[in-house]
């Protein structure tokens, strides 16, 4: 699937998410009743699992993805998924702190990346998002094979925290 030069605007989640729903489907093949996401999160199947549902080559290219709930762009379960050209700004929502992904003026994160492999991240601009540029971590999968260049990160002094969220009490360091 290409998704090319479209507005993705008020979503009460994300402007597009690509997903694969039938990666939280019990496994056939697999004796016990476990899930793909399981057997993944557990180790005991890998990306390269040949009946992995996975998304394969989709694509999100050139397109303006702001004021939404969540994010301007979410996906998981992929393979080969491209981001190229676009623009995520103004995403989150002021009473909402876990929320706000994109590249601009964004209340969370400007990228935000967990629980994925062979992550190349080249070339961005995050512009004044409010807690992190630039976020990668792992949660529950191996993440052994990340490259991160050539990013610009420009903080907005007037759009921090009053308070660290990491615990009660503790002022914001910009």
């Amino acid at each position: 699937i290409t998704i090319q030069r479209v507005e993705a605007l008020g979503a009460n989640r994300s402007g597009i998410h690509f997903t694969s729903e039938q990666a939280y489907y019990d496994d056939p093949n697999f004796e016990g009743k476990k899930s793909y996401n399981d057997l993944l999160r557990s180790a005991t199947i890998n990306e390269h699992y040949s009946s992995l549902p996975i998304g394969e080559n989709n694509k999100v290219l050139n397109s303006y993805l702001h004021n939404n709930r969540s994010a301007g762009l979410s996906f998981g379960f992929q393979k080969n998924f491209v981001a190229e050209g676009n623009r995520a700004e103004y995403n989150g929502h002021e009473k909402d702190g876990g929320t706000g992904y994109g590249t601009r003026g964004n209340y969370r994160k400007g990228l935000d990346v967990h629980d994925g492999n062979h992550i190349v991240i080249d070339g961005n601009v995050s512009d004044g998002d409010r807690l992190y540029g630039i976020s990668v971590y792992n949660r529950h999968y191996t993440m052994d094979d990340v490259t991160i260049t050539n990013n610009k990160v420009t903080q907005n002094k007037n759009f921090t925290l009053g308070l660290d969220d990491d615990g009660p009490g503790r002022a914001a360091t910009a």
